[in-house]
């Protein structure tokens, strides 16, 4: 290889290395531009991604929480119905059995009653039977007192 095709072979690679170096620079900044425009597209696509999510989320969060209500109140309607009836059925069952107790009160008052005058009805008999007897006794005494009494006034 001569001097000549040296020097030129020195040129060619120095010719190379400066496209190459321009191309680089090129690349670069193309890279640098794309990746500046990339990444504004990809901010975007994120800002609108997320509120698109947050929309759909807050959708959601609303019908769940309308899902959720009617179903608590829904809920609560059958429980309170249940307990209605539960609390009438119990009500039922303890006015029936103060019913009882009333009944058993009221024979027992009628028992008593029927006790006391028959009570009542031997004392007035026997008050009945001790009124005759005082009076008769009474009536013997005094017929006794008047036959002592015209005795001493018969004597002399």
């Amino acid at each position: 290889m001569n001097d000549q095709q040296f020097e030129y072979l020195v040129q060619e690679l120095s010719s190379a290395r400066r496209f190459t170096e321009a191309t680089a620079e090129t690349l670069r900044q193309h890279f640098d531009e794309s990746t500046g425009t990339l990444r504004s597209e990809l901010r975007q696509h994120v800002d609108e991604s997320g509120a698109l999510l947050r929309r759909e989320l807050r959708l959601h969060l609303d019908e769940s929480g309308v899902l959720l209500r009617r179903e608590l109140r829904q809920h609560v309607d059958e429980s309170a119905g249940m307990l209605r009836d539960e609390l009438r059925r119990h009500f039922d069952v303890v006015a029936e059995d103060l019913r009882s107790d009333l009944r058993l009160v009221a024979e027992g008052v009628a028992m008593v009653d029927a006790k006391t005058e028959r009570q009542i009805e031997a004392l007035r008999l026997d008050m009945i039977s001790q009124s005759a007897e005082t009076r008769a006794m009474l009536k013997l005494s005094y017929v006794d007192l008047e036959r002592r009494l015209s005795t001493l006034e018969a004597r002399p």
